[in-house]
């Protein structure tokens, strides 16, 4: 799927830049705006920088082929960021966002090895989940 069905990467698509129309005046629609990053598919590179850092496709991220794949990666990012009230990606810097992915699934993977433990005795407190660091976010 490319934006508006015609072959054309958007390149910088977030929140900032999709508007609703006014539901009152004509029938709900959502319109894309800014297109200045903008490109035909055809001509869109590997290695390309281009997208927030926040909505940033992995493979823009890598220096890979890009496609129209990089808007809809967009597109579920800010999807994500409308329904958790905050961006799912946090971090200034590409270095930031990659930290931050890391470290939340080192957490996340923590608290499952001692949630599965095999041995009951020494198998995570419902007090010690609730204090694990994945929870309360703090290797954030």
């Amino acid at each position: 799927m490319t934006s508006l069905g015609i072959g054309i990467l958007h390149a910088d698509l977030k929140l900032d830049n999709v508007m609703l129309v006014n539901h009152q005046d004509e029938p709900f629609r959502v319109k894309l705006i800014d297109f200045g990053l903008a490109m035909p598919a055809s001509e869109a590179r590997e290695g390309m920088i281009a997208q927030p850092i926040a909505y940033q496709a992995p493979e823009v991220s890598l220096g890979l082929p890009i496609s129209e794949a990089i808007d809809m990666w967009s597109l579920g990012c800010a999807l994500a960021s409308l329904f958790l009230y905050q961006d799912i990606f946090i971090g200034e810097s590409l270095y930031d966002v990659m930290n931050t992915v890391f470290e939340d699934t080192r957490a996340f993977l923590n608290l499952l090895q001692m949630l599965l433990n095999p041995d009951a005795e020494m198998r995570i407190t419902p007090q010690q989940a609730l204090e694990h660091s994945f929870v309360t976010m703090s290797h954030l």
